[in-house]
């Protein structure tokens, strides 16, 4: 598809030990929508990359990478993880842990492949750190929505601290 990088915001920020530049930016399109968060410093670089995808099953794919130089050496660490929403299951919680275990009753099973999703919107935060929202639900009476969160700097979201490599994200249900 046609692909289109709408804003890319280059940040300075000083510290105690040096000036740093982070870079966020993001991409869309009709099935997707995705937020770059990249850090270069003198000695350390970083990268988080979240990409909500709306297809057949939604999804988050995020990667995260960095490379630190030290004296005589260097480290590096890479991380993937693939988040797939593929059903809801409702059940009766027999054990009362919270969660489904096997031998439980499921009162129905709604399979998200069924439902056709929006195309993911992404919309720039205004609050004191620069920060996007990445959204996308099921189109009907009944929603299944995924909400991410993601900022240039450290912030507090919701009572909850995240960094500029973290991300936060809400699954939210309505009219089930």
């Amino acid at each position: 598809g046609d692909h289109r990088d709408l804003h890319s915001f280059p940040t300075r920020r000083s510290s105690d030990l040096e000036e740093r530049d982070r870079g966020l930016s993001f991409l869309s399109d009709d099935d997707y929508a995705e937020i770059e968060s990249v850090y270069e410093g003198d000695d350390m670089e970083n990268a988080l990359h979240i990409r909500l995808e709306s297809g057949s099953n939604p999804r988050f794919e995020l990667d995260y990478a960095s490379e630190k130089e030290m004296k005589d050496d260097s480290a590096e660490h890479e991380l993937q993880m693939s988040l797939v929403f593929e059903e809801i299951i409702e059940y009766v919680d027999e054990d009362g842990n919270g969660m489904w275990s096997s031998g439980e009753e499921v009162i129905q099973t709604i399979n998200l492949d069924d439902y056709t999703f929006s195309t993911p919107e992404v919309t720039q935060l205004m609050s004191e750190v620069k920060g996007y929202r990445l959204e996308t639900k099921t189109i009907g009476s009944f929603i299944f929505k995924l909400v991410a969160y993601s900022y240039e700097e450290k912030m507090t979201h919701e009572g909850m601290d995240l960094m500029p490599t973290d991300m936060k994200f809400d699954i939210i249900i309505q009219n089930f």
